[in-house]
């Protein structure tokens, strides 16, 4: 018995430790915006949470505007190119406000990774080859015109492109999300589930389906 008083005052507080260990960040203070100095990129991933305005064809330059006890732990740096932003305390640690900005300009982009909470907008994207990884519960919305684009919607996601004018489509949804895509020339798209895969323009369509989802054109009552 008294064994199993032991390992049961032994549960409790590696279960106690575990709950500990989750730190809540909540903004408070003035809302300020904060500029940031970084190398150059031309890909930008979204690993926390954060609405995300990026106009492409500018000089490069990086605002956030958030709580003032926030900036500190927001992280924004370059790794191979890409701009990572990402919270710069432990792991266990996590932010509740969502009132967090980034405003970026950049001279090209051809590379997005949104596995954050929060949404990304791209205008003017002007690229010959883009790639966007969307593993994440976000939301990716763009505008502008590419030779080629690949996207893969891997979590919850969506991805709004009915701006992004293509040549080539190469699109996977594999979750609940939204896809909608513009190709003039070949629509290559895979459903792995229940959701459907819109398109515009009039492209040649390659699909294959894992699922009850379905490759279809916009229509104007949807």
């Amino acid at each position: 018995m008294r064994q199993i008083s032991i390992l049961l005052s032994i549960i409790l507080a590696l279960i106690g430790l575990s709950a500990c260990t989750t730190q809540a960040v909540i903004g408070s203070g003035e809302i300020v915006t904060e500029t940031r100095d970084v190398s150059a990129f031309t890909g930008v991933r979204l690993a926390d949470t954060g609405e995300v305005t990026i106009t492409v064809g500018e000089p490069q330059a990086i605002t956030v505007t958030a709580y003032e006890n926030l900036l500190p732990l927001l992280k924004t740096t370059v790794e191979d190119n890409v701009l990572v932003i990402e919270l710069a305390a432990s792991d266990s640690s996590y932010i509740t406000d969502t009132q967090i900005e980034y405003t970026i300009s950049v001279p090209s982009l051809d590379y997005i990774n949104l596995g954050g909470t929060g949404n990304i907008t791209i205008h003017n994207l002007d690229t010959e080859n883009f790639v966007a990884d969307i593993p994440g519960p976000g939301n990716l919305t763009a505008d502008g015109t590419v030779t080629e684009q690949t996207i893969d919607i891997n979590g919850l996601g969506s991805y709004y492109g009915f701006d992004v004018i293509s040549e080539t489509t190469t699109i996977m949804l594999g979750g609940p999300g939204i896809a909608e895509v513009y190709a003039t020339g070949t629509l290559n798209a895979t459903i792995i589930g229940k959701e459907d895969i819109v398109y515009k323009g009039d492209p040649v369509v390659h699909e294959r389906i894992e699922g009850i989802g379905e490759v279809v054109p916009y229509t104007e009552d949807e």
